[in-house]
């Protein structure tokens, strides 16, 4: 395994990795992505189109990565299409996929309530894949409600860069959907019909 690839747990390791600025976000992303290409390993970059663009820069050679346009529409159809995608995946020989996301909130422009179920949800939705998931928040434009979210959704946070950041930190593992459900003050359950 690579360095820094968990190898001490099967399944989904679920990691929110906090950064305020460009130069901060690629010391985590790129060498995240970089160090699964060395290894082999499939590398998918779901980010928006301002920090695909800042990946894309930052790589010299992206053969490796595979890009994944805007692919989040809704919470189900995200989680139904990636499913199949780790599937074939690890049909393919695949022994750790890794992906490097954002997830959209209103920082960008979009209502978090079904985002913040999603971030919850895949804890549980992915943890038969062997997937190490990096999903990125830039606090320059994330609501502080929505970072209360992530550390509530997000089991594990990588550890700080190697320039020492602050803002990159490791919380203990504290998150399921259920754990989300009862600290979330905006999340309802639908009524049964």
């Amino acid at each position: 395994m690579p360095s820094g690839a968990p190898t001490d747990r099967p399944g989904y390791l679920h990691e929110a990795v906090l950064y305020d600025s460009d130069e901060e976000f690629l010391g985590v992303v790129v060498p995240f992505l970089q160090e699964g290409v060395a290894a082999g390993e499939p590398c998918l970059v779901a980010l928006r189109a301002s920090t695909t663009s800042l990946v894309r820069e930052a790589v010299a050679d992206t053969t490796g990565l595979t890009f994944l346009d805007d692919r989040y529409d809704r919470p189900a159809s995200v989680i139904r299409s990636n499913r199949d995608l780790f599937a074939a995946h690890v049909a393919d020989g695949a022994s750790l996929i890794r992906v490097a996301s954002e997830v959209p909130h209103p920082g960008v422009g979009a209502p978090w309530d079904g985002w913040a179920r999603y971030e919850a949800a895949i804890n549980r939705a992915y943890a038969e894949f062997p997937l190490w998931g990096l999903c990125a928040y830039d606090t320059r434009i994330t609501p502080g409600s929505v970072l209360d979210d992530v550390a509530r959704t997000h089991p594990t946070w990588p550890p700080p860069t190697a320039a020492g950041s602050t803002r990159v930190t490791r919380t203990p593992s504290s998150s399921s959907p259920d754990a989300h459900r009862a600290g979330a003050t905006r999340w309802r359950p639908r009524p049964r019909r």
